[in-house]
């Protein structure tokens, strides 16, 4: 019997045998081509991470953006209480000293032209001719703390303010700023520039339980803000911006050189009377030459406290005192050094 040739080792198993390393490397081949065609290159991934990564911000942003307040319940009605008022009273409590607020809003029809114009003099001349910031000061500010080397200064609009006090604290931090820029915004959107000014005017800390432009005429000069005059006006400006320390009552070297810095920009020495009569605003969005007032509300030349009240630049600042035959005026003081030309914008504030 003739034997069969075995089908692993014959001629006719050569094909097979030849095949099989072939199809052994298609079959290995085939999933290593296809996993490079499914698997992402280093560059998409990159790109969706880079993408993942922007807008987690983007996101969150909108998110704060759109839970933050507006003001939008101050369009007729008035604060009770705020964020900064609330403030010092848990401090005033924590410490044992019980404090009392003294709030007692006004319309802006009652808030003198005096008031209205040193206030935005001393706080934020550029109020009607721009938005929630003010990126011309904002730019001014970093440039000069780079010049100097120092952090930079406040710059921040009176809507930026009203903000933080409505809503927030003055606890310095990143977080604060990036709510406080959202708000702010958003009561822009929400508001008119004269409601924005009147709730500034009348929640602004300016002394120690005391808020807004009626409660501190009351409290420093015994009278109602109506019968202010130009020289108080510039007084209360230059409380706001470190009102615990510097104010009517303290009467520290600061506030004085405040005092020098505002009223010869908001009340130029060489013009006539003061028109202490309060107005309402009116239009609020046209700006005058002075990028202070609204159209209706008068120029520095109609509106200026006598020469005798506010010093130019030329008075040194410190000597500026109270004048004892009229407590509510200040006059020069020929006995102090000279030290004029201290009240020049840019230049940082002398230390108390």
């Amino acid at each position: 019997m003739t034997e069969e040739p075995d089908s692993a080792t014959g001629p006719g198993a050569t094909p097979e045998r030849d095949a099989g390393p072939d199809r052994a490397a298609g079959s290995e081949a085939e999933p290593r081509g296809g996993s490079r065609r499914r698997r992402p290159s280093l560059v998409r991934r990159a790109l969706q991470l880079a993408g993942g990564l922007l807008a987690v911000p983007v996101v969150g942003g909108v998110i704060v953006y759109l839970t933050s307040p507006n003001g939008s319940e101050y369009r007729r009605a008035w604060p009770e209480r705020t964020a900064y008022m609330q403030l010092r009273i848990d401090a005033a409590r924590d410490a044992g000293r019980p404090l009392r607020i003294q709030y007692m809003p006004v319309p802006l029809s009652r808030i003198p032209h005096a008031v209205q114009r040193a206030v935005l003099v001393g706080e934020d001349a550029g109020f009607y001719g721009h938005g929630a910031f003010d990126w011309s000061e904002l730019r001014a500010a970093v440039e000069q703390a780079w010049r100097e080397g120092e952090s930079p200064r406040g710059a921040s609009t009176i809507t930026q303010q009203l903000a933080r006090n409505l809503y927030l604290s003055p606890r310095r931090s990143l977080w604060r700023k990036i709510r406080e820029a959202f708000i702010a915004v958003r009561l822009e959107h929400a508001l008119s520039k004269r409601r924005i000014l009147e709730l500034y005017l009348n929640v602004i800390e300016l002394g120690r339980g005391v808020f807004g432009v009626e409660a501190a005429s009351e409290h420093y000069f015994g009278e109602t803000v109506d019968a202010l005059g130009g020289d108080q006006a510039v007084r209360l400006a230059a409380t706001i911006p470190s009102p615990l320390h510097d104010n009517p009552a303290t009467d520290t070297r600061e506030y004085r050189w405040r005092i020098g810095l505002i009223g010869p920009r908001a009340f130029p020495p060489d013009t006539a009377a003061v028109d202490t009569g309060a107005a309402d605003l009116g239009a609020d969005t046209a700006v005058m030459d002075t990028a202070v007032m609204p159209p209706d509300l008068p120029s520095a030349g109609t509106l200026a406290a006598p020469a005798d009240t506010l010093t130019p630049d030329t008075i040194p600042v410190d000597s500026l005192t109270p004048d004892p035959s009229r407590p509510d005026t200040l006059r020069p003081d020929t006995t102090a050094p000279d030290t004029a030309g201290r009240g020049v914008e840019g230049t940082r504030r002398p230390r108390s």
